[in-house]
């Protein structure tokens, strides 16, 4: 059988993963996996192949990440390619997808934040905004702010930033009704779909926040939507997720095009797991 690892992190506590559906109908294609941190002394070598999966903690070691995708990629093959999953690890790959006609929401970006800057910010918008650093994930150190946030919020933003490149962007109520969608694709093949919609009196829609996440049949624009973004790409994916919202004009904006480490939802579709099998054993040839 072939030998693969699913990346992982030390410890999933608190997390909701559901890789392991995918295990048996690896194993009926004559894949046996096996889950191991991104920090684990092994042999890479050992291994048939690695598959990024649940290293949720990346963002807060970018570069010793890297660095250990590097490893794993000069001792064996690595899905999705490093050099890709370095190029999305930064959430300023919107602004290359936008040129390339993907509509995106509309984002600024920058880089470090004052007390002064945020008030001048907050000074100029009429609306709602959030802010969030470009290498993230999970929500972390996401704050919407309002034109007329408390002195103790500002002070949190300004405290989460003040020396990080961020993003800014309009707050979306179509992220709280109807939510935000994702759509699945295994080897550039369109898979399933989903919608995210947050619990109430919050706007994150991971489940470990409470967020619902149900199965839909995605309509023609929105698989369109979809198809676009992952045409812009100029490398091949094992996997990707497009994250996709309501444009307010019968369109989709791309919130995020996840290539290192997205939930794939795979228990949420039946069929998911083994059209993830199928594809990994398409990419081993």
């Amino acid at each position: 059988m072939a030998r693969v690892v699913f990346l992982s992190q030390d410890s999933m506590e608190g997390y909701i993963c559901d890789d392991d559906v995918a295990v048996p109908a690896c194993a009926d294609l004559g894949i046996a996996v096996e889950t191991l941190s991104w920090r684990a002394d092994v042999n890479w070598s050992d291994y048939d192949a690695v598959i990024v999966r649940s290293t949720w903690d990346y963002q807060r070691h970018a570069e010793a990440f890297l660095e250990a995708l590097a490893r794993i990629e000069g001792a064996t093959r690595l899905a999705n390619a490093r050099e890709l999953m370095r190029w999305n690890l930064d959430k300023r790959y919107l602004a290359e997808l936008e040129a390339r006609s993907v509509p995106i929401v509309p984002t600024e970006f920058g880089e470090g934040m004052t007390a002064e800057a945020l008030d001048a910010r907050l000074a100029e918008t009429s609306s709602e905004c959030v802010i969030k650093p470009v290498v993230s994930a999970g929500a972390e150190r996401t704050y919407r702010v309002t034109p007329d946030a408390p002195a103790e919020r500002r002070a949190e933003v300004v405290a989460g930033h003040a020396e990080s490149v961020w993003m800014w962007q309009p707050f979306l109520p179509q992220i709280v009704d109807p939510g935000e969608y994702s759509l699945f694709f295994f080897n550039g093949v369109f898979s399933h779909a989903i919608i995210k919609t947050p619990k109430p009196g919050d706007f994150r829609v991971q489940e470990e926040f409470g967020g619902d996440i149900r199965l839909i049949d995605a309509p023609e624009a929105m698989r369109a939507a979809a198809d676009r973004v992952m045409a812009s790409l100029d490398t091949d994916t094992l996997y990707a997720r497009v994250d996709l919202v309501d444009d307010g004009a019968g369109g989709y904006w791309l919130i995020e095009l996840e290539l290192i480490e997205p939930s794939l939802y795979l228990r949420k579709d039946p069929g998911a797991p083994a059209r993830f099998a199928q594809a990994v054993a398409n990419w081993l040839g």
